[in-house]
């Protein structure tokens, strides 16, 4: 069994142009493979904060008296609609023959909260690295795989993410 590397993109048309550019050619069920790399995508956001009522049945109806919702912790669940793909995401994950994950969402704060929430909820502890690249071309896909940088890199990044997404969560169930 030889070493693969999955690539998440965000999206399946990056997915394509991305598995183009790594020559992975043999078509899976929402995921491309070739020989060194496997290339499956989000839909945008698969995972996302947990809607009120998951934390208490009260939230259920929007009441002035129950205000503000304040969980210690906010919990992420996967999307329903796009359940399909994160299961298909999930089980290349946590394919034996993967060593490695290449975050290679969009380049920016919300396409390294797509790609953390899912690894989150995946439970998955491979190391990360992370593609940055602003182009699509073969060219600009296979230099930025020569200059892939390690995920810890972006925690800072990802941290930001959260911390909008959250205080979203917050101040949109209370108002």
């Amino acid at each position: 069994m030889s070493n693969k590397i999955l690539v998440l993109a965000e999206k399946p048309s990056v997915g394509r142009d991305l598995a183009s550019a790594l020559n992975c050619n043999k078509k899976g069920n929402g995921y491309l493979e070739g020989e060194k790399y496997i290339v499956t995508w989000a839909l945008g956001h698969l995972v996302t904060l947990a809607d009120p009522e998951v934390y208490d049945d009260r939230y259920k109806a929007w009441r002035m008296e129950d205000l503000p919702m304040l969980p210690s912790t906010l919990k992420l669940v996967v999307i329903k609609k796009t359940g399909k793909q994160f299961n298909v995401v999930k089980q290349q994950m946590n394919r034996k023959d993967v060593h490695e994950i290449v975050i290679a969402t969009d380049a920016g704060r919300e396409g390294e909260l797509v790609a953390r929430w899912i690894i989150e909820k995946v439970h998955v502890n491979k190391p990360i690295k992370r593609l940055w690249i602003s182009s699509v071309t073969d060219k600009a896909i296979r230099e930025g795989f020569n200059k892939l940088r390690d995920g810890k890199e972006y925690e800072n990044l990802y941290a930001s993410a959260v911390t909008r997404a959250e205080v979203d969560w917050i101040v949109l169930s209370t108002h």
